[in-house]
C-alpha cells in the first residue's frame, strides 16, 4: 500500500506538502474537520487553506521539537489551538513534509481557566487581610502572603520559603510550645491558638488568633497547614478600655468609700495623741508611742491618698511642649539620691525629638515614679539607661528606662500594673497603676521588660500628629 493510501485512511488530520509548502495530499479526516472538499485542495498553499495562522509555518517552525503549537483564526473553523508533529518523508526521490494536526483548543480553554482560576485565588490569598503562612510537615514555610511580606516591610518571598515557622516568625530554635499546627497535621482538624509573631517589629504589641487548616492532596492526605493569623489588636484594645473603665469606676466608688470611713477616726486619732503628746511632755516614753502612732495615722493618710490619686480622673492640660528638658527634669530631681547610692547615669536622647501634646507636670511625675523604682532596685549601685527617639513610621516618641538592679520574677510580672501589689518592703503598690493610667492619658502605651538578676526596662510611647514638624532641642 502506498504511503499517500495509508494517509488517506489515518483517523487524524494529515496532510502532506512539498518544500514550497504546497499541498500534495489531504486525507478525508482533514477535509472534514477544516470543512473543505478533497478536490480543491491539490496544488494550493497552506495560507490559501488556514489564512493567516500559516503566516507562522515557516522554516523555523518546521525546525521545533514535536509537538509544534499552531494556534489563531482558521478559515471556515474560527479560533483553534492545535498540536502539529512534521516528519519528512521521501517519495520516489521526492522529499515530502507531513503534517498531523492533533485539536487540543478544549486542552487549552482548561488549562487557562485552570491558570487564571489558580492567579484569582493567588490575588485573594495574597489580599486578605490575615497574614496567612503555609506549612509542610517539617515546619518549613511553603509560602507566605502579601499581607505578611507588607508587616516585615519586603517584598521577597525567598526571605521566608523553606525557613523553619518557628525560627523565621518567633524567632526560637525548637517548635513553638503550644503549637496547634502539629495537632492538625495528626488529626486534619481546625485547631485555634492565641499568640504574638514574635520577630515582627514591636510584636508585643500585636495579638493573634491563630487559625490553622489542613492542606490535603487528592487521597486526603494532610500534606501541609495553613495558618491564618487573625489580628486581635484592636479587639483587645477595646477590651482593655472597657475594663479599665469598670475598674475605675469601682475603684472610684471604693475610694470615696474608704476616704469617709476611715479619714474621720483618723483625724480623731490624731488630734486625740497630738493632745496626749503636749500634755505629757515628761514622760519620754509615752511620748515615744504617742509619736509611733501619729506616724502610723499619717502612713494611713498617704495611703488613703495614693488610692484617690488613683481612682479619681485627674484634669490634665494638654500643651505641644518638647520631651526632652521633662527627662532632663526628672533626672535632675533623682540626681541626689542616685549620687548616694552610686548609680550613675547613661543617657542616650535624641535631639530631635518630635514635640508632643503633654501635660508637663503629670507627665514629669510618670516618668519620675520609673526613676525612683529603678533606683529601689539598685541599692548598692549601678546604671540607669535613658534613651528617647522619634518612631516615624509608628509616629510615637519611644522612651526606654533601663536599670542595672535585681529584676523581676517571671510569673510576676503581670502583677505590677495591679493597685496595691509591690515587690519593695513597705511600698504602697500604685506608683506602677498611678504612672501607666498618665501615659495612658496621653494616649500611649507602657511595657515592662525584667530580666531576674540582670536588671528590667520600662517602655512607653506618646504619639505625635504625622503634621508635626520635627522640631530640634538645644
Amino acid at each position: 500500500m502506498s504511503m499517500t493510501k495509508i494517509v488517506e485512511l489515518l483517523p487524524l488530520p494529515f496532510l502532506l506538502c512539498d518544500k514550497r509548502l504546497t499541498i500534495t495530499k489531504a486525507n478525508d479526516a482533514f477535509c472534514r474537520f477544516f470543512h473543505l472538499g478533497s478536490n480543491n485542495l491539490e496544488g494550493k498553499n497552506l495560507s490559501m487553506v488556514f489564512g493567516t495562522p500559516a503566516e507562522s509555518i515557516n522554516s523555523n517552525f518546521l525546525a521545533k521539537r514535536n509537538p509544534k503549537t499552531l494556534e489563531g483564526n482558521f478559515r471556515r473553523i474560527g479560533k483553534k489551538v492545535f498540536y502539529v508533529f512534521t516528519r519528512t518523508l521521501s517519495f520516489a526521490g521526492h522529499s515530502q513534509i507531513l503534517f498531523l494536526f492533533q485539536d487540543v483548543t478544549e486542552d487549552k480553554d482548561l488549562e487557562q481557566k485552570i491558570i487564571n482560576s489558580r492567579q484569582e485565588l493567588l490575588t485573594i490569598f495574597d489580599e486578605m487581610d490575615d497574614l496567612i503562612v503555609m506549612i509542610d510537615k517539617d515546619f518549613k514555610i511553603r509560602r507566605v502572603n502579601n499581607t505578611l511580606l507588607k508587616i516585615y516591610d519586603t517584598k521577597s518571598y525567598q526571605e521566608f520559603i523553606g525557613e523553619f515557622c518557628y525560627w523565621k516568625l518567633h524567632g526560637r530554635q525548637t517548635i513553638c510550645p503550644g503549637c496547634t499546627a502539629s495537632q492538625t497535621f495528626t488529626t486534619s482538624l481546625k485547631t485555634t491558638r492565641m499568640g504574638l509573631l514574635e520577630t515582627r517589629p514591636n510584636a508585643e504589641n500585636y495579638g493573634y488568633q491563630i487559625n490553622c487548616y489542613p492542606a490535603k492532596d487528592g487521597s486526603g492526605n494532610v500534606t501541609g497547614v495553613a495558618e491564618f493569623y487573625h489580628d486581635l489588636t484592636e479587639i483587645m484594645r477595646i477590651k482593655e478600655e472597657l475594663v479599665e473603665a469598670e475598674r475605675g469606676r469601682i475603684t472610684a466608688a471604693l475610694a470615696a468609700g474608704i476616704a469617709h470611713e476611715v479619714r474621720n477616726p483618723l483625724a480623731i486619732i490624731q488630734s486625740n495623741a497630738q493632745y496626749c503628746f503636749s500634755t505629757n511632755d515628761n514622760n519620754e516614753d509615752l511620748q515615744e508611742s504617742i509619736t509611733a502612732i501619729l506616724s502610723g495615722a499619717e502612713a494611713a493618710n498617704r495611703v488613703i491618698q495614693g488610692l484617690l490619686d488613683f481612682a479619681k480622673p485627674q484634669q490634665i492640660h494638654f500643651e505641644l511642649r518638647p520631651l526632652k528638658p521633662i527627662l532632663e527634669e526628672a533626672l535632675s530631681l533623682i540626681r541626689g539620691r542616685a549620687k548616694q547610692q552610686q548609680v550613675r547615669f547613661e543617657t542616650e536622647i535624641s535631639k530631635k525629638l518630635h514635640h508632643c501634646v503633654l501635660d508637663q507636670k503629670r507627665l514629669l511625675q510618670a516618668i519620675v515614679n520609673y526613676f525612683l523604682n529603678a533606683l529601689d532596685a539598685m541599692p548598692e549601685g549601678g546604671t540607669l539607661k535613658v534613651s528617647a527617639h522619634s518612631h516615624r513610621k509608628a509616629q510615637t516618641v519611644e522612651v526606654f528606662i533601663e536599670d542595672t538592679g535585681k529584676g523581676v520574677p517571671e510569673e510576676l510580672i503581670p502583677k505590677l500594673f495591679q493597685p496595691f501589689y509591690s515587690t519593695k518592703k513597705g511600698g504602697m503598690g500604685l506608683g506602677f497603676s498611678i504612672a501607666e493610667g498618665i501615659i495612658r492619658s496621653h494616649g500611649g502605651k507602657v511595657f515592662f521588660k525584667s530580666w531576674e538578676g540582670k536588671g528590667s526596662r520600662v517602655e512607653f510611647s506618646l504619639p505625635y500628629s504625622g503634621s508635626q514638624q520635627v522640631i530640634p532641642e538645644a
